[in-house]
């Protein structure tokens, strides 16, 4: 593991701090229209927050798993989809919806919304904030109001986020998964999917005593590309004053020291067998992240190469398998 001077740690708070500060007065000035609001608002609901643009494909999927773990409430920002998602969002009884056509890229990839929205309406309470293509994994989540559960552990334990990196899922039938109705058989056709195990390693070692985790289909997918993907993610925090995202949920300020004993994952469908016809429009690609770099890697079809590139690669056994990558993240792979 490859040791990161005192001087990088420099360099990276002036950074991050000159960041949050642009990025917390961009969030405080964003505009978003309110379209549509949720028919059941109670203060002891945790708020889930997303941003989308023509994610029909996977909505279904992420508030029908979010909902069975005992989200109530979604606030989601629409930014001009014309694939039907925004249409569906409106039929949703539980989600608040907003909509702006303006830039993703020039909102720091929908950031400064997702800022405005959680300070406006979860101010001292719980907020998580995910993408259409991401499932949230943990220990517990079996149970009936699973998520309420695990903040109150997290309170008991005086953690106020909570941290859960991205695993990649490939070689799935992600259209299928979509035309199925029902949550359980979305499930079995989820298990179809391959999971990396030898291919991911520890990276460095954060704030909250746990490890980042490197690695994984997609590095492996990106192998010629400079950056490889982030795959440290904070979904779930206590949101407190001037407390903002500044990389999505990679990353939020200012930081926060504490020990945590309780973490989970996030399951990432982004490289279904139908992924390059999800990343195929240039015009939408080139608002993503390295003017979407990645996202034409996977337009060209390379990810239905990956179910070749790991020997031991298994299929997906939901939290059995995720166990399998407990000890990486805690240092000790």
């Amino acid at each position: 593991m490859k040791a990161i001077g005192p001087f990088h740690h420099i360099v990276r708070k002036v950074v991050n701090w000159l960041e949050y500060k642009f990025i917390f007065s961009s969030s405080m000035r964003a505009t978003v229209e309110l379209v549509n609001s949720a028919s059941s608002q109670k203060r002891e609901n945790i708020l889930a927050f997303m941003t989308v643009r023509n994610e029909l494909s996977k909505l279904s999927f992420c508030l029908q798993h979010h909902r069975s773990l005992g989200v109530k409430e979604f606030f989601i920002v629409d930014n001009g989809s014309i694939d039907g998602t925004y249409e569906y969002l409106l039929e949703q009884s539980d989600v608040t919806l907003f909509r702006t056509n303006e830039s993703y890229r020039n909102a720091h990839y929908g950031i400064t919304w997702v800022n405005f929205l959680i300070h406006k309406y979860a101010q001292g309470r719980w907020a998580l904030f995910i993408d259409a293509d991401e499932l949230l994994y943990f220990d517990g989540m079996e149970h009936e109001d699973a998520i309420q559960k695990l903040v109150h552990r997290l309170e008991k334990k005086q953690q106020t986020y909570f941290y859960a990196p991205m695993v990649d899922l490939y070689a799935f039938d992600d259209l299928r998964i979509s035309e199925v109705s029902e949550l359980e058989p979305k499930y079995r056709e989820l298990n179809n999917a391959c999971h990396d195990i030898s291919s991911y390693k520890s990276g460095e070692k954060l704030a909250n005593e746990l490890f980042t985790l490197k690695g994984g289909p997609r590095s492996r997918l990106l192998e010629d590309q400079a950056v490889a993907p982030n795959l440290v993610k904070f979904p779930l925090i206590k949101v407190v004053s001037k407390s903002i995202y500044i990389g999505s949920s990679h990353e939020f300020y200012p930081p926060r020291r504490e020990v945590h004993t309780d973490y989970g994952w996030l399951v990432h469908l982004k490289l279904g067998n139908n992924a390059h016809e999800h990343h195929s429009d240039p015009e939408i690609e080139k608002e993503h992240y390295g003017i979407g770099a990645e996202r034409r890697v996977i337009a060209s079809g390379a990810v239905n190469k990956l179910v070749t590139g790991d020997p031991q690669a298994i299929n997906f056994n939901g939290r059995k398998s995720l166990n399998l990558l407990d000890e990486v993240i805690k240092g000790r792979i």
